[in-house]
């Protein structure tokens, strides 16, 4: 859900005098392009030949095979068109994506199908399942890349790097988005958080991103990922990015990036909130610009 994150020449903690070695962050963002594109590559080839799951096309049985055009048909031998004639395919993930999300907000999530998204995309359902295993996980978009970059960052941190200074930078990126993108990652979110399917896949998900999060602390503390205050430090972070996504998804003019920032800083002054934090960080959430001056 995050727009891809190793930026690099800084990691702030508020005095600004950690800096990230450039020639590091750019070898990692050489290597994650060419291992993003080997990889992707490299899946296709091997989709391509394997047999259409049971699982994902259960019911139907394939007249032709996909790559010449054939048509999926049902029990009763109907046939149904791979694609309505004359409109162009939707070939990359974004694509099929956009398309997805189009129609889960003008016709409601529960009402749209797999294969109406599949025509209305121009593609068939075995190329919809080649992106995407199960409805329910197209609005996460390509969350596991995203989760393997953030991993990426938080290997980048230099160790003098306080920890959770850390982990509120790289959150606060992860979740960054440009201008453009800003409404449909909004749409999203907000059907993420409040369709029961999406609800329940977001168990898993969730449990992806902070597993990540765990891995980090647990290298820091010198313990074992799966140990207590690893597993903490995940669900605090999760449970803060969680409460900003609440207060943005019905906010339109709030900002998401300040929001989490605020959370974090919250989080780091607990005590502090009923003296006096708590007022500076409303007024802060209530300037446009999320200024903290």
């Amino acid at each position: 859900m995050g727009s891809g994150l190793v930026h690099g020449s800084s990691w702030e903690t508020g005095n600004g005098d950690c800096e990230v070695n450039h020639s590091l962050s750019r070898t990692i963002n050489d290597t994650l392009c060419q291992c993003n594109g080997f990889w992707a590559t490299g899946w296709r080839i091997w989709e391509d030949r394997q047999p259409a799951s049971s699982e994902r096309h259960k019911g139907f049985h394939r007249a032709k095979d996909d790559t010449t055009g054939g048509a999926v048909t049902g029990l009763d031998a109907t046939p149904v068109p791979d694609r309505p004639l004359g409109r162009p395919r939707a070939t990359t993930h974004d694509e099929l994506e956009a398309v997805g999300m189009d129609l889960f907000r003008r016709m409601g999530y529960e009402n749209v199908s797999v294969q109406q998204i599949s025509d209305a995309a121009g593609v068939s359902r075995r190329t919809f399942f080649r992106y995407f295993p199960t409805k329910s996980d197209l609005p996460w978009g390509d969350f596991g890349l995203e989760v393997d970059r953030l991993r990426v960052t938080l290997s980048a941190v230099p160790d003098h790097v306080p920890l959770m200074a850390a982990l509120r930078r790289a959150v606060v990126e992860f979740n960054r988005v440009p201008a453009e993108a800003v409404d449909q990652h909004r749409a999203r979110l907000g059907l993420i958080l409040t369709e029961p399917e999406l609800i329940a896949r977001s168990l898993l998900k969730f449990q992806l991103w902070r597993e990540v999060i765990a891995e980090f602390a647990a290298r820091r503390l010198g313990m074992p990922t799966s140990a207590f205050l690893p597993e903490l430090v995940g669900e605090i972070a999760l449970s803060a990015a969680v409460a900003a996504y609440r207060q943005w998804i019905p906010a339109p003019t709030s900002d998401l990036p300040t929001l989490i920032d605020t959370a974090f800083a919250a989080i780091l002054d607990l005590d502090g909130l009923e003296h006096g934090t708590a007022a500076v960080l409303a007024q802060r959430l209530a300037r446009p610009d999320g200024d903290p001056a």
